[in-house]
């Protein structure tokens, strides 16, 4: 899959994300958790958190899936960020004992996407390495 689809998906699905938390914060938060925030803090600091800047990492995102000299550098914030979302959830899974189906189902994600940006990651600098330091978009 090519790096420019994976960031333009990726920019749809957090900007997704981040309205859903924006706009039904406790809703989702008892979906993906089980249990409601307890007070109007808890809510605000959610909109914030999962909302706004999940909503911020998706217009990056989506910039950068139309600008080529950022490609390269928004698909290694994508896979940083996916990686430390994997690893939370690991963590958790470990100390709190937290594996149920929905945090197995984004842990799986996050790996899958992950694995996928850093492939179209390695497709780039490799052809970037043979000569070219253009993406592979600007060489056609």
């Amino acid at each position: 899959m090519s790096l420019v689809l994976l960031l333009r998906i990726n920019a749809v699905l957090f900007a997704v994300f981040g309205v859903t938390f924006v706009l039904q914060p406790a809703e989702i938060a008892h979906f993906l958790t089980g249990t409601f925030p307890q007070t109007a803090s808890a809510l605000t600091d959610m909109r914030a958190t999962y909302g706004g800047m999940t909503l911020g990492f998706a217009a990056f995102l989506g910039w950068a899936g139309f600008m080529r000299q950022a490609e390269r550098a928004a698909g290694l914030a994508l896979l940083l960020v996916l990686v430390g979302l994997a690893f939370g959830r690991v963590v958790g899974i470990l100390i709190d004992g937290s594996l149920n189906v929905i945090i197995t189902a984004l842990l799986l994600s996050e790996l899958l996407v992950g694995a996928l940006m850093a492939a179209a990651l390695k497709r780039t600098i490799t052809i970037g390495s043979r000569g070219s330091s253009r993406s592979p978009r600007q060489q056609r």
